[in-house]
């Protein structure tokens, strides 16, 4: 006879919801309208039972999956998400892309980030000029819980060490904080100064080239 432990389900720490958008729009009344919700779990049974029932990511062309807390819109315009932003992986082309989304998903709902409340959700874009991934945070400009959804990235996706986060605010408004007050430009009511001699460029020969920091990570041709 089988174990009846084997037969219960087994709880997340929260509830999570799958949502799609499959056009993008102008503005938010129409990105709303492309918004799908796909459904919610609360087990890890109907976690992979919506899971395994999706397209593999990347297989259908311009589209977007989000996977966030009950109750939270993949919005900027959400309570939830309005004081935060993103934390973002950007990559072209990949192979690796299923893994990685599989990957931060299974993070999520296993709650390894370790950063309470922080965590809204988690979202991918796939276009035809590339793929993001990101991490939504309640709090725009919290250091510490950036620092740490990074490091534990690193660690789930074995990543390089010099793999590259930016951090998008959701809001349209600058950060007042990170905006000075203007002063006076010190040419204001005093006559132009001469013009100086322009400083001839240096050979573009001589520029070192940038280094592609997700070759590693996302080159599907090594």
């Amino acid at each position: 006879m089988d174990n009846v432990e084997d037969r219960r389900d087994h709880p997340l720490w929260n509830e999570y919801r799958f949502w799609r958008t499959m056009e993008y729009g102008s503005n938010k009344e129409e990105y709303e309208h492309g918004l799908q919700s796909l459904g919610s779990c609360k087990t890890v049974e109907e976690f992979w039972k919506l899971y395994c029932s999706l397209p593999v990511i990347g297989t259908e062309g311009t589209t977007n999956y989000s996977f966030f807390r009950n109750g939270i819109e993949p919005l900027w315009e959400d309570p939830a998400n309005a004081n935060g932003g993103r934390i973002t992986v950007s990559l072209g082309e990949s192979q690796l892309l299923p893994y990685l989304w599989e990957t931060l998903l299974l993070t999520t709902i296993g709650e390894q980030f370790n950063v309470g409340k922080e965590i809204c959700g988690v979202s991918v874009t796939v276009k035809k000029d590339g793929t993001t991934l990101c991490v939504w945070t309640r709090t725009a400009g919290n250091m510490k819980v950036t620092n740490q959804i990074e490091s534990v990235l690193k660690t789930v996706w074995n990543a390089p060490y010099n793999i590259r986060f930016f951090y998008k605010r959701n809001h349209i408004a600058p950060d007042p904080a990170s905006k000075p007050d203007r002063k006076p430009a010190a040419s204001e009511g005093k006559p132009a100064a001469p013009e100086r001699a322009a400083v001839p460029e240096r050979s573009a020969a001589k520029k070192k080239p940038v280094a592609n920091r997700f070759a590693f990570l996302f080159d599907d041709d090594e």
